[in-house]
């Protein structure tokens, strides 16, 4: 094993697993007509049950950290809001897997 290899384990091994990691992995988002998976960063939030006073930027750094690493590619897209205005949505979107 070579000397970067054993650096890789040894980071590997000490790198904490972050508790949202589980949940983030299995959302799915809405796939949309042209075949990709879409998730806006508020259901992000919702999934993880945060309240409103903790959906800081803090919180929205780390999930894109870890959405990051799960493949996912953040976007700025256009929807409707609760009220049924057209706004700016941040949000995340990859090409869904094939199982």
């Amino acid at each position: 094993m070579s000397f970067v290899e054993r650096l890789y384990e040894a980071r590997s091994i000490m790198t904490p697993s972050h508790p949202w990691i589980p949940i983030l992995s299995i959302l799915n988002g809405t796939i949309g007509h042209d075949g990709v998976a879409r998730i806006a960063t508020d259901a992000i939030f919702e999934q993880l049950d945060l309240p409103p006073f903790k959906r800081t930027p803090e919180a929205a750094k780390q999930i894109k950290h870890i959405m990051l690493q799960l493949g996912w590619t953040p976007v700025r897209a256009r929807s409707l809001t609760a009220r049924g205005r057209a706004a700016r949505v941040r949000g995340y979107a990859r090409m869904p897997s094939v199982a």
